[in-house]
């Protein structure tokens, strides 16, 4: 995937690489890093998954 396809906010799952996570009572949190040099954060609750991505 190229990293202009990442600039528009679409990150191949395979280019992430998993960074840390943690359990909090509403969920888990997972920090990763893709290989475009954008930073994702996602929650996974009980009934929904929420992602951020910071730019590089």
């Amino acid at each position: 995937m190229s990293h202009r396809t990442c600039r528009e906010g679409v990150h191949d799952p395979g280019a992430q690489r998993l960074i840390s996570s943690h359990l909090t009572s509403e969920g888990v949190i997972f920090y990763l890093h893709c290989s475009c040099g954008s930073w994702l954060i996602k929650t996974a609750a009980p009934f929904d998954v929420i992602t951020t991505t910071i730019p590089n």
